[in-house]
């Protein structure tokens, strides 16, 4: 099918998984928020034209075992630093209604204009947040990685688009107890993405 994205160039299964739990969508705060799973067996960095992304997929692909999801405890800050700033770490709580964060990038503390680090995502006020929140869920129920796209609405910038990859960490027992996340804000390209999409 053809991609509803600019930064990413893996092939997008029209049976993705992904569809059935999270619906493309518009809000006051961002345009049509699209996004596709992976399977880690047929992803590398190549797939992606950015270059935090090419750097982040690289170095959880190499923490993969197997199928088995990358340890938290691997995490190694020192081996992503020239992407760090671009990187939100996420805690689920027990039934995963809400994220908390660890960590919240410099650079994406800069477009925002605040640092969300150790605050819970509920709390926030976009509305995009509820869609976010869907496809961590979603990271999370699959054990996959997440791709997506979206541009700003005017009333919040006419010139930015977000480029979020979000990838799974497991603990000791194989359960995800981390969403290691990219989120890139690019400038705006185009805003055809909604022509593109899977009809639901």
């Amino acid at each position: 099918m053809p991609t509803p994205f600019i930064h990413f160039h893996g092939a997008v299964n029209l049976n993705d998984p992904l569809f059935d739990l999270v619906k493309p969508t518009v809000s006051a705060e961002s345009t049509l928020i699209a996004s596709c799973s992976m399977d880690q067996k047929t992803t590398d960095k190549s797939q992606f034209s950015l270059l935090v992304h090419q750097t982040l997929m690289e170095f959880w692909l190499g923490l993969c075992q197997g199928e088995a999801l990358p340890l938290t405890a691997a995490l190694d800050p020192f081996a992503i630093r020239s992407a760090l700033g671009s990187v939100m770490i996420l805690e689920p709580n027990d039934d995963a209604s809400d994220f908390y964060f660890r960590l919240y990038g410099t650079r994406i503390a800069e477009v925002m204009g605040r640092d969300f680090s150790r605050t819970w995502l509920s709390a926030h006020p976009a509305a995009p947040t509820v869609v976010f929140a869907q496809q961590y869920r979603a990271a999370i129920a699959l054990r996959r990685c997440i791709y997506s796209e979206n541009d700003a609405a005017p009333n919040m910038s006419y010139s930015t688009r977000w480029c979020r990859l979000i990838m799974p960490m497991a603990d000791g027992a194989g359960e995800v107890n981390r969403l290691f996340v990219g989120n890139v804000a690019v400038p705006r390209e185009r805003t055809d993405i909604n022509t593109v999409l899977p009809k639901s």
